[in-house]
């Protein structure tokens, strides 16, 4: 007894107190209750590294008063670097504080202080757009942080039923897609083909001319499929169709509509066997439920959405604009749930996947800008209201899946050159007041609290044209088919836009305008068909007219039109019918004949009767 009395125990000894075990890093970060072993379940079960989490750090300290002040001018600094007006803290010291009765909530110095902070805070936040909150992540509380890890999640495990902590986005996503599996697409209608979409492809051979017309024709302008890596997986494909996904199938067939619009007849013909009507038909059928097979209205990937815009595309010669608007309307809705117009979601992505988001969020909205410009320019996506940058200057064989690093704008012309120019135009352009007057006045305020301060007027567009033709235009040869369009779209674009600005400067007083003004307007209407007269008479851009064709000149006719009713006669005139001969001539040299289109001879006999 006395021995056990003399044990450590009975001497008042305490064994060490066990270290506590927490919780791994992601269940911390997910807000699960974790079951503390490494790896955890939850890790185990998303595939990912389980990383025990570390004893709590102790509390920092409260900053001083001068730790406080310091930090402030800095913010104070920046703001004024950014050019911010902001209240000056130069008498604002640790002393006066103090005097003031500390930092405290009840000193009026003090008080003034937390407000030039909160007042800082503000201003930075609005400098950037920002990435959208998720809505699932804040009502589950869910550290925004961890969001990339949780969409690994196996939520595609048809047996597994997620609890209550594993309501992340593509969970609840997945419950919806229980609920609805009966559902029905009700866009393109529930009949399916009677054969396989394997024994609709073309041959071989044929799958390979068309992708070579593909990728001379369409690609160049468009930029919205990797030429090395789907060059691969198509010929891989065109040996045995029967063993490809679906998203890839809906992307081939959409290459062949796509082809096709930008033959004749006669080449159809030649190269297929078969009518163009026929074929197109054929093939956008197949497109059809092709894209019906992938679930391309719930689907996030990129191919997916790449086929259907491209299915759009094939559709515009014989479909009304009215009638494509609101089939843009729900690649915009796709494109939207999938984040590809905000930055900061490009981001999280490999630097191959960002850049190829960028090129096809960019092709979608300008294409758009232009059948918004045919029905509603009140419809356009060209607008302040997203932050995807536009595509950077490189050749495809620069930009590669497995890269880690985003290429560096080349000063030099590459393959990417018209996407490019394209986007800074278009970037340059949705900033802009007067182009915002035709969409929603009220999206000037987001306009101005961005880095795109522009006052409207001709000014910036001359420093626009600088930065355009200095930039880029000035590597370009035009005995190059893509160098050639790139610096003739150029040149229409911005004759078109100082059209627009001066149209919007003066619409509420146009039988006011002093001749001088009338003369800049006309000048920029002929101007504009001068470029179009030059994009259609050469040869090198035979292969583009299914883009050219698509922009006709109509508003500048109209001006021009107009002006001569008003000033028949005059130094301008003659200048005016010649241009606009020049013009019809290229555009309706393949139009038959009709009584409802007067020809110029006509328009101007009837203009130029006493």
């Amino acid at each position: 007894m006395e021995q056990r009395q003399s044990t450590p125990s009975g001497s008042g000894y305490r064994p060490p107190k066990p270290q506590r075990i927490l919780a791994c890093v992601l269940c911390q970060q997910r807000k699960v209750k974790c079951d503390r072993k490494f790896p955890c379940i939850h890790c185990t079960k998303a595939k990912v590294q389980c990383v025990p989490a570390q004893q709590m750090q102790r509390r920092r300290k409260r900053p001083t008063e001068q730790e406080l002040t310091e930090r402030l001018r800095q913010y104070e600094d920046l703001l004024r670097k950014n050019n911010i007006a902001v209240d000056t803290t130069e008498d604002m010291d640790t002393e006066d504080l103090t005097a003031d009765g500390g930092a405290g909530p009840e000193s009026s110095t003090g008080q003034r202080y937390f407000d030039s902070v909160a007042n800082v805070e503000v201003k930075s936040e609005e400098q950037s757009i920002g990435e959208v909150k998720n809505f699932w992540d804040a009502v589950h509380q869910r550290v925004p942080d961890s969001h990339s890890v949780t969409e690994k999640l196996d939520v595609d495990n048809k047996t597994s039923h997620p609890t209550f902590d594993d309501l992340s986005e593509p969970v609840i996503v997945k419950v919806w897609g229980r609920v609805y599996e009966s559902d029905h697409n009700h866009l393109f209608g529930d009949t399916k083909m009677d054969v396989p979409l394997s024994t609709l492809h073309p041959s071989h051979v044929q799958i390979f001319r068309l992708w070579q017309i593909y990728s001379d024709n369409i690609n160049p302008l468009l930029k919205v499929t990797h030429a090395p890596t789907l060059q691969a997986s198509i010929l891989d494909a065109a040996v045995d169709p029967k063993g490809i996904s679906h998203e890839l199938e809906a992307l081939m067939f959409s290459i062949y509509c796509t082809a096709l619009i930008t033959m004749s007849e006669e080449e159809c013909r030649a190269m297929l066997g078969e009518p163009k009507a026929k074929l197109l038909g054929k093939y956008q059928d197949a497109c059809r439920q092709a894209l019906i097979n992938c679930g391309f209205l719930r689907s996030r990937d990129r191919d997916c959405l790449t086929a259907y815009f491209l299915y759009l595309i094939s559709l515009r010669p014989d479909t009304h604009p009215h009638t494509l608007s609101p089939m843009f309307a729900i690649a915009f809705r796709i494109a939207h749930r999938m984040n590809i117009c905000n930055e900061a979601a490009n981001s999280r992505h490999g630097v191959f996947e960002a850049e190829m988001r960028r090129r096809l969020w960019w092709a979608m909205v300008v294409y758009d800008s232009r059948i918004s410009e045919m029905t509603d320019y009140k419809t356009t996506q060209l607008i302040p209201t997203w932050d995807c940058r536009i595509p950077v200057n490189v050749n495809d064989f620069d930009l590669r899946p497995e890269m880690t690093a985003t290429p560096a704008d080349q000063d030099a012309s590459t393959e990417a050159l018209f996407a490019v120019v394209r986007g800074a135009i278009g970037n340059f352009i949705r900033h802009n007041p007067w182009h915002l007057d035709f969409i929603n006045p009220m999206l000037r305020h987001i306009a101005k609290a961005t880095q795109h301060r522009f006052d409207p007027n001709d000014d910036d567009l001359n420093s626009l044209e600088h930065i355009i033709e200095n930039r880029y235009l000035r590597h370009c040869s035009s005995e190059n088919p893509l160098h050639y369009i790139t610096i003739w779209w150029a040149r229409n674009y911005l004759a078109k836009y100082r059209f627009l600005l001066h149209c919007s400067q003066h619409s509420k007083s146009p039988h006011n305008q002093p001749m001088e003004q009338r003369d800049k307007i006309l000048s920029y209407a002929l101007r504009m068909l001068e470029c179009d007269t030059a994009l259609n008479t050469s040869p090198l851009t035979k292969g583009y007219r299914w883009l050219i064709q698509f922009h006709f000149p109509f508003p500048a006719y109209v001006r021009i039109v107009q002006d001569l009713r008003s000033r028949p006669v005059g130094p301008h005139a003659d200048k005016a019918w010649e241009t606009m001969n020049a013009n019809y001539a290229v555009r309706f040299v393949d139009m038959e004949p009709s009584a409802n289109l007067l020809g110029i001879a006509d328009l101007k006999s009837a203009l130029t009767l006493p």
